[in-house]
């Protein structure tokens, strides 16, 4: 990733996760078990790479390319779900990699998938949520170029307008609408600046992040107690693996921050997940 620019050089590599174990320390039946379970996810990927390129190959000979836009990325980071042939959607156990099996690659290769981050699909850190986004259209975008600007699932539907030409209503059928989150991505896909005026936020089950410029502000929840864990602050220029907690540091940031979050949560119509688990 380094050599290709995906990150920068000041980026440090987050710990190994506590729930990943150091694999000299496996026994040579287990190196077996997670080396095939990588094996078999490296096969998932390589299929989904070479029939991606059977619908660009039929585009590009039907003349089509240059005027289809493409979007390709993940809606998480890697997943840890502990799945070992259970049972859970499949009566009998099966050999993993066969087409009865139903494995997961749980904590150790979800943790190697998110280098440098920590934390995993559920959270919010940069594990959970940071994800691949490749955008192709010859016809308006110029190829092999790199932006270190963030975007947002929510920036999809605007992009998707801008380039269309289209216009989000504000009524529909006499009802209003609920307005857009996000903004285009079209200026950064053609080179230039993204113009957001709003920070970007994040919940899911109890997680909840938002991120104002470099500034992001993150809070887990512990199913446990069934309470929010203790709000993080982190510098994402200096720090993108959330390192460093800096919310004893810059309190006054972390509380317009706080604030700033609670007003989306009230705009958007998030329903908090203690409310949630007290139902």
């Amino acid at each position: 990733m380094l050599k290709m620019g995906i990150i920068d050089s000041s980026v440090r590599l987050s710990p190994r996760d506590e729930m990943c174990p150091d694999w000299d320390t496996l026994s040579d039946e287990d190196k077996d078990m997670w080396d095939l379970r990588m094996a078999v996810y490296g096969d998932m990927i390589d299929r989904m790479d070479r029939n991606i390129g059977r619908i660009v190959n039929y585009l590009t000979e039907s003349g089509e390319i240059d005027n289809t836009l493409i979007i390709f990325l993940a809606d998480n980071g890697g997943c840890h779900e502990p799945i070992k042939n259970r049972g859970n959607y499949l009566p009998t156990k099966a050999e993993t990699g066969t087409r009865e099996s139903f494995d997961a690659y749980e904590y150790p290769w979800a943790n190697a998938s998110n280098t440098p981050f920590r934390m995993f699909k559920h959270w919010v850190h940069e594990g959970g949520i940071a994800s691949p986004f490749i955008e192709s259209f010859l016809k308006v975008i110029k190829g092999d170029q790199i932006t270190d600007q963030p975007g947002h699932i929510i920036d999809i539907m605007p992009t998707l307008l801008d380039f269309a030409g289209g216009k989000y209503p504000d009524y529909l059928n006499g009802s209003v609408i609920q307005p857009m989150e996000g903004i285009s991505l079209m200026p950064a896909l053609t080179g230039e600046k993204l113009k957001r005026e709003n920070p970007l936020f994040w919940e899911h089950e109890g997680k909840r992040a938002m991120r104002s410029g470099d500034w992001k502000l993150v809070s887990a929840y512990d199913y446990g107690t069934k309470k929010f864990k203790s709000w993080e602050l982190y510098d994402l220029e200096s720090d993108r693996s959330e390192l460093i907690d800096l919310s004893n540091k810059y309190p006054e940031i972390m509380e317009k921050m706080i604030e700033e979050y609670e007003l989306w949560v009230v705009r958007a119509g998030v329903i908090p997940k203690e409310i949630i688990d007290r139902r």
